[in-house]
């Protein structure tokens, strides 16, 4: 994968093994494939300069101190990562959504660093309660299409998504977030409402907290963000990289 890299001028690529690693195990092993990922990861940071100028721990405190996202400490019972989302707890006059949307990036840039990520994938749970129409019209279109297709280019496989206390408000937003998701991505998506106990199959209640009928307590970013914030070089290190600019 490293003299694929060297061959491509188009490149200015972390050769870290423990970075290429991360997509040689996506892909398993095929350096070819590996890097049409790794380019699709670049070009996307490169395009969307907005989402990942900066992206740092300590510039998304605001975000995850409300208890808007957390990757969960335990993994499910088939070893994936499971990030736990709760969109209708945002406020929209406190929080730009641009910066919930880099919020959620970071936590990909996380767990793409875990190999478990890479070969078993990442789950992720939508808490929809108290989502409303001010949160609709605070979204937009643009964000969400460009949102879609970066998160699509990360070296994670996205495993299933559950949706869980939906309101008709949500019912109207997810149409307009269809056109954004291809046929494999709805397949994954499985809607619950209030009955929390049909996540309890897939994710144990000891694993969940008590938002989501689990018994670890109320959710809380505090702890997650502190490992975020232990990784803030790393990130920081991982921006110097990207698509090749001409001097």
């Amino acid at each position: 994968l490293e003299e694929l890299i060297d061959d491509d001028r188009s490149l200015n690529a972390n050769k870290a093994d423990e970075f290429l690693l991360r997509f040689l195990r996506f892909d398993h092993l095929d350096p070819n494939r590996a890097l049409r990922t790794l380019k699709l990861y670049y070009v996307n940071r490169h395009q969307e300069l907005d989402l990942f100028r900066n992206l740092l721990p300590s510039q998304l405190g605001h975000v995850f101190l409300r208890n808007l996202m957390v990757l969960l400490p335990e993994r499910d019972p088939s070893g994936r990562l499971v990030l736990v989302l709760r969109p209708g707890s945002w406020n929209p006059s406190q929080v730009p959504f641009l910066d919930v949307a880099r919020a959620l990036l970071l936590c990909f840039e996380y767990a793409m660093s875990r190999s478990s990520a890479q070969l078993r994938g990442l789950c992720m749970i939508f808490d929809m309660d108290g989502w409303s129409y001010d949160h609709m019209t605070n979204v937009p279109s643009s964000r969400i299409k460009a949102l879609a297709v970066v998160l699509a280019g990360y070296p994670i496989k996205n495993r299933r998504w559950d949706i869980v206390k939906q309101s008709y408000i949500f019912d109207a937003f997810f149409k307009i977030l269809t056109p954004f998701l291809d046929a494999t991505a709805l397949s994954k998506i499985h809607f619950h409402g209030w009955e929390l106990h049909k996540l309890h199959p897939h994710f144990p209640e000891k694993m969940l907290p008590e938002e989501l009928g689990g018994t670890r307590g109320p959710l809380r970013s505090a702890e997650f963000y502190e490992r975020l914030r232990e990784m803030e070089a790393s990130f920081a290190e991982e921006s110097r990289y990207g698509i090749a600019t001409e001097e």
